[in-house]
C-alpha cells in the first residue's frame, strides 16, 4: 500500500493516515505482547538456572556412598565371554560378516550380545558384555571397542 492518497474521492488523505496508524499500533501492542512473553520466560528461566545453582552448590562430594570402594584399588568394570570355537569361526572366515548387537535390560544390570551366523544361518554368540554402566552412548562405545579388539 501507498501512503499516498488513492483517485476515490470518497477515501482522504486523513483517513488512510489514522488507517495506517491504527495498523501500526497494532503491530507494537502484538510486539508488546511478544515481549512480555518473552520475559515471562526469562524470569521462570532464571529462577529454574537459580535453583540448579543452590543444588550444585549444596552438593557434598563426600555425601556419596562409595559402597565401600577406596582409591586406589581395582575393581570390576565388566566381564566379557567369547567362547573360543566361536572366535574360532569367525577368524577362519566361518561366521557371516553381518551381526545382530542387542542389549537388554536385567535384573542386576544390562547384557550386550552379538550374534553372527553360520553358513547354515544358526545363531552363533560371539560376544556377551555385562558392564557395571546402565546403557548409554558411552556403555555402547565401550561395547564397540570390545568387540573392535
Amino acid at each position: 500500500m501507498s501512503l499516498t492518497p488513492t483517485a476515490n474521492p470518497k477515501v482522504s488523505g486523513t483517513k488512510l493516515f489514522n488507517q495506517r496508524r491504527k495498523d501500526a499500533c497494532r503491530q507494537v501492542a502484538a510486539c508488546k505482547r511478544s515481549l512480555a512473553a518473552v520475559k515471562e520466560d526469562l524470569g521462570r528461566l532464571e529462577g529454574e538456572l537459580a535453583k540448579d545453582r543452590a543444588l550444585v552448590a549444596a552438593f557434598n562430594p563426600d555425601d556419596v556412598d562409595l559402597l565401600g570402594c577406596v582409591d586406589g584399588n581395582e575393581y570390576l568394570e565388566s566381564w566379557v565371554f567369547a567362547g573360543k570355537p566361536d572366535v574360532e569361526m569367525i577368524r577362519n572366515g566361518k561366521v557371516s560378516n553381518v551381526f545382530d548387537v542387542d542389549a537388554c535390560h536385567c535384573r542386576n544390570g544390562m547384557l550386550y550380545r552379538m550374534f553372527g551366523k553360520d553358513a547354515n544361518h544358526a545363531s552363533v554368540p560371539v560376544l556377551a558384555v555385562w558392564p557395571i554402566h546402565n546403557e548409554s552412548t558411552h556403555s555402547w562405545e565401550k561395547f564397540f571397542r570390545i568387540v573392535r579388539s
